[in-house]
Formats: structure tokens, sequence, C-alpha cells
């Protein structure tokens, strides 16, 4: 089996944008409420707002901190809200005193952008979840999956299975669980009571060559790639 490789940071790029975005309006914020000024007029807060956003994305991607980010409830994404957002607090901070420039900025704004980080990153998060639980992410790198349905309940499976948009997944095929050796109804050769012509007359689209139990290319407009006896090879040699 070949996997498709979406792993790590790559996987949630969407979350990453929007705690971006969430982060320098947040600068913005705590600036114009401390200094009553727009941030990138100064070019030492021009500064100060690019290496919050570098050192963001740095944190976002080395410690992945949007790792299961699609199936945390509310209490454990504002653990991981905050938690985020001190670190970056804290590397900003080290940043600022390492090349002596600390005394330049003032603190209150670190704090409160700090603060309204948390807020606006968190609010952002928990809209965007539930906007990916109702309609799908069109951002995000999805994992993929083949799916095994049973012939008689399949279409009805894979409505629930589209509806509910599988958190972090996208089916790529449907593998139906026929039996091997099974006569489907209606086969031609099959008998009513001994008398083939009964069972003709009994199918009359089997009796034309027209099997109606014949493998469907599709289910919900998911491709069907393979029986259960064919799903081995199929997984050995395709993309998953």
């Amino acid at each position: 089996m070949y996997k498709r490789n979406a792993q790590g940071w790559s996987k949630h790029i969407d979350f990453i944008i929007l705690d971006i975005i969430s982060q320098q309006a947040a600068f913005i914020l705590a600036s114009l409420i401390r200094h009553q000024e727009w941030p990138y007029m100064s070019p030492m807060y021009r500064n100060l707002g690019v290496a919050l956003l570098l050192i963001n994305a740095v944190v976002m991607m080395f410690l992945n901190t949007f790792h299961d980010v699609l199936k945390r409830d509310f209490s454990v994404e504002l653990y991981k809200t905050i938690t985020h957002c001190v670190i970056v607090l804290g590397l900003a901070t080290t940043y600022m005193f390492s090349i002596q420039t600390g005394y330049e900025y003032s603190r209150v704004v670190l704090f409160i952008t700090c603060a309204f980080h948390i807020v606006i990153g968190y609010t952002t998060r928990m809209l965007w979840k539930q906007y990916i639980k109702r309609h799908g992410t069109p951002i995000s790198k999805r994992g993929t999956m083949l799916v095994v349905l049973e012939p008689d309940t399949a279409e009805q499976m894979m409505t629930r299975l589209l509806k509910n948009h599988i958190e972090g997944y996208e089916v790529m095929g449907v593998v139906l669980n026929e039996k091997p050796g099974k006569s489907p109804a209606g086969n031609p050769t099959a008998t009513s009571n001994g008398n083939p012509e009964a069972a003709a007359n009994e199918n009359p689209e089997a009796a034309a060559g027209v099997n109606p139990t014949a493998t469907p290319k599709d289910i919900c407009g998911v491709p069907v790639v393979a029986t259960i006896e064919e799903a081995s090879r199929y997984i050995r040699t395709k993309w998953i």
C-alpha cells in the first residue's frame, strides 16, 4: 500500500492560518489600546509584530500544537490555546531581552496581546471546528480511508458517513463485503421448484442477461474499488 503523507503541522494548515490572523489582530488591538496608534507605523513595533508572527509559526510547526485539534472538546481546546499563547509570550520576551531591546517595548502590549490571542484564537478554533463538522474542511489535508460495507446496507451507511464528515478523514473508496460463491438473486441458472422456465418468468431481468445484483460502480458518488476478495490486491498497489 502506498500512503499519502499528510502528517504533522501541514495537516492543519487552515488552523495555522487562522491562528496567525488571530495573533496579529490581538497585537494590533493591544497597540491601539496602549498607544492609540497603528503598530506597523512604528519601525520598532513593526519588528515586534514580525517577530511575534515568526515565533508563533515556529511554535505551531515544531511543537505541533494542533495535533488532534478536531478531536478536542472545548475544555481541552481552552487548555491547549492558553498553553500555546503563553509559550509564544515567553519566547517573545526572551527574544526581546536577548537582543537587548526589551526596555524599548511596552510589556503591557505583550501581555494584552497574549490575553487577546487566547480569546480570539480560542473563539476562531471552536467556530472553525463547528464549520468543519457541518461542511467538511476545504483546506486541511485530511487522512484518506477505504470503508468496507455490506451490500445490503452500503448506501445507508455511506449516506451517514458523508453526512457526518468523518473527522480528519476522506473516504476514497468502498470495498463491498460480497460473499464468495454466492449466486445472485435472479440468476437464470437458478430454478423455481426445479423448473428453469419458471425461474426465468419470475426474473425477466436475469432471463435477458442482466444481473440485478451486479457490483455497483459507486455508492453515493464514492467509487466501489474492490470486493472483499480483491481488497488485498488493491491495497498493495494503490495510493490510499
